[in-house]
């Protein structure tokens, strides 16, 4: 099976962020009923390759 992505050949960094609004901003019948600040959200992920010699 071929690959569509490249690969990494030497360190990564890897960071990730949650993207959304705030739950204490919303209307009381909108909010989400759940524990931590990632519930509601949309993860994003970001990788680059350091290309260190």
């Amino acid at each position: 099976m071929l690959s569509i992505w490249p690969k990494f050949l030497g360190p990564v960094e890897v960071d990730e962020t949650y993207i959304g609004t705030k739950e204490t901003n919303k209307r009381a019948d909108k909010k989400l009923k759940a524990g931590r600040g990632t519930i509601g959200k949309t993860a994003a992920v970001g990788m680059k390759d350091r290309r260190t010699t």
